[in-house]
């Protein structure tokens, strides 16, 4: 598995089961749906880590809405901090451990973009289309220079 698809279930795994509960009334204190928030979170991370994997143009992108799984620890990190951070009450929940995982993964997300981390090429790439460098244009002919000097004679 080369590229996969996040899922919130994936996601939960990072979360003890206390902790989703509290997030959940949070959420829903606040007037919000606990999982559409963690789904928005969830395609905002993918959108970031295709972004920084594209930006070397050595990778290719797999699939819309998957990410390379040598950055699967990196998007969970993302995950956890972004969505905790979304509800502002529950900010007691970001411990040392979490928000050094966060800045870990940011680290990660870098490398990957300057080519430090090696990202194993999708099984099924996107269209070329949707690759960082989209589709490419050849020029088929140059057009001849017709402004030669001996053509300019008494301009001016």
């Amino acid at each position: 598995m080369a590229w996969f698809t996040p899922t919130l279930t994936l996601c939960k795994t990072r979360l003890a089961g206390a902790e989703w509960t509290s997030l959940s009334s949070a959420a829903r204190g606040q007037g919000q749906d606990a999982e559409a928030m963690a789904q928005e979170v969830i395609a905002t991370q993918v959108t970031r880590i295709r972004g920084r994997v594209a930006a070397n143009s050595k990778n290719i992108l797999g699939e819309a809405g998957t990410i390379p799984d040598e950055l699967q620890g990196a998007f969970l990190a993302l995950w956890v901090y972004e969505f905790i951070t979304r509800l502002p009450a529950m900010k007691a929940l970001l411990d040392e451990l979490r928000v050094k995982s966060y800045d870990t993964a940011l680290s990660e997300l870098a490398a990957a973009a300057r080519g430090d981390i090696a990202i194993v090429p999708p099984e099924t790439a996107a269209p070329e289309a949707a690759q960082a460098g989209g589709v490419s244009v050849e020029v088929v002919r140059a057009r001849e220079n017709v402004a030669a000097p001996c053509h300019m004679d008494g301009l001016l």
